[in-house]
């Protein structure tokens, strides 16, 4: 997908992440459209409802908080950017709920 690997690139040269963090994002954003492949949907016809579903699918496979929320950043980042370019007029991420991680406590000695 084209739009994919210009986001990639954009990583890369624009906002200079690291390899293993494109890596990772890229990784995410394949599950992501695999998961659309399977609804029959084209990534740029995702509606909140899509990515409510793909939530729902992440918790029953038992992921961690960590993981979604780095997986729902990655989707969130990619949608910014299709919106951005021209690509797309509205963000489908924007009407879901952050997945926010909980934070641990410090041990106290």
């Amino acid at each position: 997908m084209q739009h994919l690997a210009d986001y990639l690139t954009y990583l890369r040269y624009e906002k200079r992440y690291s390899e293993l963090t494109i890596t990772s994002y890229e990784k995410d954003l394949g599950n992501w459209f695999n998961f659309l492949e399977n609804l029959k949907i084209s990534s740029l016809d995702v509606t909140h409802k899509e990515v409510r579903l793909y939530l729902q699918e992440c918790y029953h496979k038992k992921l961690a908080r960590t993981t979604v929320g780095r997986s729902m950043s990655a989707i969130k980042m990619f949608y910014r950017f299709l919106v951005a370019e021209g690509i797309i007029t509205a963000n489908p991420i924007v009407m879901v709920k952050s997945t926010r991680s909980l934070g641990t406590l410090p041990i106290q000695l």
